[in-house]
């Protein structure tokens, strides 16, 4: 029987045998000594004529898992070198293909090197498909283990994309489940013929036909109306959250559009500050977002400047806090974030939105072809594959500081609030959000 090895870090070889790994010692004569990789193990074997001579007692329990990772790890490194000119993404995808066991998985470095898995583990992959003779036709892919993810984790975040599509859908809508400490990974991708409502009610009632009961506690999702209400009525019980970063992107577009108000609150630090009191609002109680914004309209910032900020007063009055008489376009609930900040909740889709992004890359762009597609589409499924193993194995990453900083900072504001003058709370949320 051949022997068996892998490279260490170094590139030198590891002799494996039985689940144990042992380092080069020394050759003498024809034979050459091996030594127990773990420090404090003192077992050695000996090889001559490709065999193994001796069965030593170890003072610790085989890892063959640890070999496996190695494998991984050696055959990695060589297509690296062996394919130069490829993508680093798709060489380890290409790479990790062979990985069907949860534990090695699970023991697999979590690096950025090896973000991606690409799996073709048999599963049923097309969840549903509307018919080819359907004209507005609608695909779905996901796993019966993406299903239980849908099922076990009530917190999703949903978006859509028209960056890249095959040419006979009109977007790509994803599912994506948030796992512990604010992750989230996509769990159904779904196609599109176009962006309706009707549209949205037929797939909300193909994903609600597989949950078996199951109800999602709250939904992340952009300000697309015809999206919330149909989320809304298939799910009536969950939270509808729609992303904070949108609802300043909304609002950075309404300024965009008036070139005097673009001029001045590119040329003038402190009026910007004062005119994102007005996205602040977000962070007040929605039982008080009406009456803190007719204060706001009182103060002398916006007295001063009426002349310039009328459109955009009206704008932001009409979409989003509407009247005493009049509800707005955007309910308060949709873009307030007050309770998310209280209880850790998370504020924006960014994740979702990065997934796109990177998605549309590894697509290569716009309108690709539907199979070059479906199988970008499964190295995405066999990454999200590797990540909840590697998360419930190695745990979450700690996010960045300057992230932890910035959202203690609000959440001491926000557990203030009720001591606040309201102006002055507006003015020291505003010094911690940007358009």
């Amino acid at each position: 029987m051949p022997l068996n090895f892998v490279k260490s870090n170094r590139g030198k070889p590891l002799l494996c045998d039985e689940g144990y790994v042992y380092r080069k010692d020394r050759t003498i004569n024809e034979r050459t000594h091996w030594r127990c990789t773990v420090k404090t193990c003192f077992a050695r074997v000996k090889t001559e004529n490709d065999s193994i001579v001796g069965k030593p007692e170890h003072s610790h329990m085989p890892d063959p898992e640890n070999i496996h990772v190695r494998q991984n790890l050696n055959q990695l490194h060589e297509s690296a070198q062996r394919e130069s000119w490829s993508r680093p993404m798709a060489l380890i995808s290409e790479n990790l293909k062979a990985i069907t066991s949860k534990a090695v998985m699970g023991r697999m470095p979590s690096t950025e090197l090896l973000r991606q898995k690409v799996t073709e583990k048999g599963e049923n992959f097309l969840f549903y498909d509307s018919g080819e003779t359907e004209a507005d036709r609608i695909l779905v892919f996901a796993t019966p283990e993406n299903l239980n993810l849908l099922k076990k984790y009530d917190e999703w975040f949903v978006d859509g994309t028209f960056d890249v599509c095959p040419k006979l859908f009109d977007q790509l809508y994803t599912f994506h489940v948030g796992l512990p400490e604010k992750k989230s990974v996509p769990v159904m991708y779904c196609l599109l013929p176009s962006k309706t409502s009707a549209t949205y009610r037929r797939l909300l009632d193909v994903v609600a036909s597989a949950l078996d009961g199951s109800l999602p506690r709250r939904v992340h999702v952009d300000f697309e109306i015809g999206m919330i209400k149909e989320l809304e009525r298939a799910f009536p019980g969950a939270e509808i959250l729609g992303c904070m970063f949108h609802f300043h992107q909304c609002l950075w577009r309404r300024i965009q559009r008036d070139a005097d108000l673009r001029r001045r609150y590119t040329a003038d630090l402190d009026f910007a500050l004062n005119v994102r009191m007005f996205p602040a609002l977000s962070f007040v109680p929605t039982s008080d977002v009406l009456a803190v914004f007719n204060t706001l309209l009182q103060s002398k910032f916006v007295k001063e400047n009426n002349y310039i900020l009328t459109a955009f007063i009206n704008y932001f009055e009409s979409t989003w806090v509407g009247r005493e008489r009049n509800a707005p376009l955007m309910k308060h609930e949709w873009w307030n974030t007050h309770n998310s900040v209280l209880n850790g909740i998370a504020r924006t889709n960014n994740t979702v939105e990065s997934w796109h992004s990177a998605f549309s890359k590894r697509a290569g762009g716009s309108n690709p072809h539907v199979l070059k597609f479906v199988e970008v589409l499964m190295t995405e499924q066999a990454r999200t594959e590797f990540i909840v193993t590697n998360l419930l194995a190695q745990g979450p990453r700690a996010p960045r500081k300057r992230y932890r900083d910035r959202d203690g900072r609000l959440r001491a504001l926000v557990c203030k609030y009720v001591d606040w003058n309201k102006l002055d709370y507006l003015e020291a949320v505003a010094h911690n959000i940007t358009f």
